[in-house]
């Protein structure tokens, strides 16, 4: 027998050797593209009966000696803790806002995603029954299918926010929907599982009364409670931390919320479930991140960890033999297909094309740590026994292992590009508009950048302006959530620093609209922008031309790209000048310049002094002097001096050039320049509607 100070030391080793091997295992999983989820449930499954109860040592067991009752006991209550925190996180995360714009769509699918399953559960139920249900009445016989049921219909909204991030499809129509639809689903299947804890617990008191209990509490959550929560979110917005205080009556809550609900005579985890989702939800507050951060060191690290050990001792993987395989099978099965076919269905009466019904019916079917959680109540409850425990934890790994290759093989990252483009005009609205697409790289050119697109477009309104942002990916603060709340307070971080950019333009007919996104890699972000916005030219700022992403956007994008410095010359800034007009890029050089002198009545000087102009050049300066514009050559000018005018030229004229001209404009031309481009911009100049500086020249611009 061995003293309390014994037992303290022998869980203190056991939970040093749980969180190395979560940890571990955890970081293999990640490395074959796996949620790291996976290898931590795996680690519980191996320190548990399935391997080291396979070994021994001295007439025990290793898992007998590593892992002792006593010491078990200890693991429990913090296994229990662990999961009354995920459960709080789970509440955090759950935003019905999504569903908003998706409401038709992500009910349906999510109804038909859950009742589709609970019907293949309750006859998987009746065949089950006489093995493993206890031969109870009916309330028992009710429990036990509509736990065999939840725990098929269960979506891990943490794991399925994660896959659709990292392949980018969080910013389509269908990650959307996929999101709106398991938030959904996360409401109905813990509502289920509550009233199976309801039905199971019915003995020690009336159900009418446990009903009432709970209605009483969810009213008190809903408004005082909720209250509270959002002066909770003050503070911390007026301290800017989440201080001890404020960490302190956040674990209070969720504690004492998990003591009510138990207290009530339902599972505790609804408590911390029902405290998390009162919180207000707002990106840019940071205050769900910081929260997140703070829980993380105690629940991943620790805790849960230590729960899959104890949810791991009650499993033994090598016990499944004969019918229990059968059985093994035919869950998995049911479970993939009901989930699958629930979904797809759904999908497609709503509208939504084949591959990408398919692709949801394959996310909706990620299971995770949320399938642990439900069976695990189920098992504290005493409806389902050890093999079935081992059966659906089986499952819940193979389901959520399957998710993200079965994904690409039915929705290949083609069909994703494709999406995304879509969602970018979807975005924007006004498909007439011509559109600039303004690059922000937070240097002190991104003013400039902004002021030289909207110049670009006053000549042919209506237009816009889009800014685009990319935000490179955010690592998730760690492993206890989503990952949700990093990537929305980065894109909200992005938008609130440039929020002075977005106003309303100096020239009518004219707007701004922002466009932040999170991308590993900037540039194909704005090409990929470019072409599904169709928009007219790229302006990019720059305080180094041997800036490898400014080589490799000239390199690659297949628009017009118009290189901004931070001054734009307003010495001399009468004068837009134009040199070096020789080569591809002379049209769109001498088109940029023209542009830049209308919007603001400059004169528009052509070349350099000692440069000899092209025939085509001359053609371009003999027009406009006809057309009555303002167009010179420099020996026309008093006065002018190189460093003076705000001076365009073609890229490749940088290199020469750039170092000691810090008001230089260099254009590069698009890859499909229109041939009448000079003779548009001509016409739109020599319109009648040209009044004064500002005014819009032309409204009639064919598009």
């Amino acid at each position: 027998m061995r003293s309390p100070e014994q037992t303290v030391a022998m869980t203190l080793l056991a939970i040093a050797v749980i969180v190395a091997f979560a940890r571990l295992l955890g970081a293999l999983a990640l490395r074959v593209h796996q949620p790291a989820v996976v290898g931590e449930i795996v680690a519980g499954i191996v320190l548990g009966p399935s391997l080291l109860g396979a070994l021994s040592w001295g007439g025990l067991s290793l898992d007998e000696r590593l892992f002792p009752e006593d010491v078990q006991a200890q693991l429990l209550a913090l296994a229990n803790l662990g999961l009354v925190i995920f459960m709080f996180v789970v509440g955090l995360e759950l935003d019905l806002s999504r569903i908003r714009s998706q409401r038709r769509q992500a009910v349906t699918v999510s109804v038909s995603s859950v009742v589709t399953p609970m019907v293949g559960a309750a006859f998987l139920s009746l065949l089950l029954w006489s093995e493993h249900g206890g031969g109870g009445g009916t309330s028992e016989r009710v429990a036990f299918a509509l736990f065999i049921g939840v725990a098929m219909a269960v979506t891990a909204f943490p794991v399925l926010a994660r896959i659709l991030a990292e392949r980018n499809m969080h910013r389509t129509a269908l990650g959307s929907l996929a999101l709106a639809a398991a938030a959904v689903d996360d409401v109905l299947a813990w509502s289920l599982l509550a009233v199976a804890t309801t039905i199971a617990g019915a003995e020690g008191q009336p159900p009418w009364v446990t009903i009432l209990l709970i209605a009483g509490f969810v009213v008190v959550m809903m408004v005082p409670v909720r209250r509270i929560a959002a002066g909770i979110v003050r503070r911390y917005e007026r301290a800017g931390r989440i201080t001890p205080d404020i960490f302190g009556v956040v674990i209070m809550g969720i504690l004492l919320s998990a003591w009510v609900t138990d207290w009530i005579g339902i599972h505790f985890i609804f408590g911390a479930f029902l405290f998390g989702t009162v919180f207000p939800r707002d990106p840019s507050s940071g205050f769900v991140r910081a929260l997140l951060e703070r829980l993380e060191d105690i629940s991943v690290l620790l805790l849960l960890p230590v729960f899959f050990v104890v949810t791991g001792l009650r499993v033994d993987v090598s016990g499944l033999q004969g019918n229990a395989l059968l059985v093994l099978l035919a869950v998995v099965v049911l479970a993939c297909a009901t989930k699958f076919l629930g979904s797809y269905s759904a999908a497609r009466l709503t509208g939504v094309r084949n591959r990408p019904a398919m692709a949801l019916g394959v996310l909706m079917n990620t299971r995770g740590l949320t399938e642990l959680v439900v069976v695990n109540v189920g098992y504290m409850a005493g409806i389902l026994d050890g093999e079935l425990l081992t059966i659906f934890i089986v499952m819940a790994v193979v389901t959520t292992v399957m998710t993200e290759p079965l994904l690409r093989l039915v929705y290949p990252d083609d069909l994703v590009r494709r999406d995304v483009s879509a969602a970018e005009q979807a975005a924007l609205g006004v498909p007439g508009a011509h559109r600039v697409l303004a690059i922000l790289r937070g240097q002190p050119a991104d003013r400039s950048v902004v002021r030289v697109a909207e110049m670009l477009l006053s000549v042919e309104p209506p237009g816009r302006v889009v800014l685009s942002q990319i935000v490179p990916p955010q690592e998730p603060s760690g492993e206890l959530g989503s990952g949700l709340a990093d990537a929305l307070g980065a894109v909200a971080d992005a938008v609130e620093g440039t929020a002075e950019l977005v106003s309303a333009s100096t020239y009518p007919g004219l707007d701004t609209v922002q466009l932040t996104r999170i991308g590993a890699d900037p540039v194909v972000e704005w090409c990929s922008q470019a072409e599904a916005l169709d928009v007219d030219g790229v302006v990019v700022g720059v305080e180094d031309l041997d800036d490898q992403v400014m080589h490799r956007l000239l390199a690659e994008c297949s628009r017009r790209v118009v290189v901004v410095p931070s001054a734009l010359g307003e010495a001399g800034a009468s004068v837009v000048q134009v040199v070096r007009l020789s080569g591809e890029d002379s049209a769109a050089t001498f088109d940029v310049g023209l542009r830049l002198a209308a919007a603001e009545e400059r004169t528009l000087v052509v070349g350099a002094p000692d440069e000899r102009l092209s025939r085509r050049a001359a053609g371009w300066l003999r027009r406009g002097r006809l057309a009555g514009l303002d167009v010179l050559r420099p020996s026309d000018v008093d006065g002018l001096s190189m460093s003076g005018p705000l001076v365009v030229a073609p890229v490749d004229a940088a290199a020469a050039s750039y170092s000691d001209t810090s008001s230089w404009v260099f254009v590069r031309a698009g890859a499909s320049e229109p041939v009448d481009l000079i003779d548009n911009t001509f016409d739109l100049l020599t319109q009648p509607t040209r009044q004064q500086p500002g005014v819009p020249l032309g409204a009639s611009h064919p598009q």
